[in-house]
């Protein structure tokens, strides 16, 4: 098992019948500036990004790129699919940008690890 998914089978323990039916749950990054708060780009919370933004000091606070294996990826992402997140969802619990979950969900399926999502429907003849 992933980080992931034991964080999140931790989660369901510890709140267990808190949780109604239907609901999934959802584990954010605490913000090394203000721990209170969701992180948001490069470990800051929003406002203190913005504020570094617009000061320029965004250098002082490097980004964190994450490095998954192709494996591992694949294991997220149907964990997090079987709950019915969607792309933009996975990315956002992923940490990653929806054309870089985009771009790992098609090598996956090109390499016969995933199946597509969803398929057209036929078109009808005319």
């Amino acid at each position: 098992m992933n980080d992931l998914t034991q964080l999140a089978q931790a989660a369901r323990e510890l709140l267990g019948p808190a949780i109604p039916a239907g609901y999934t749950v959802i584990i954010a990054k605490a913000a090394t500036c203000h721990p209170d708060r969701p992180g948001n780009t490069r470990g800051l919370c929003k406002s203190c990004y913005t504020l570094a933004h617009r000061n320029g000091t965004l250098a002082k606070h490097p980004c964190s790129r994450t490095i998954r294996t192709q494996a591992d990826f694949v294991a997220d992402y149907e964990l997090l699919r079987s709950e019915g997140y969607t792309r933009h969802q996975i990315a956002e619990r992923l940490g990653m940008r929806y054309t870089a979950v985009t771009t790992a969900y098609l090598n996956a399926v090109r390499a016969g690890l995933l199946t597509r999502d969803r398929t057209r429907a036929p078109r009808r003849a005319a």
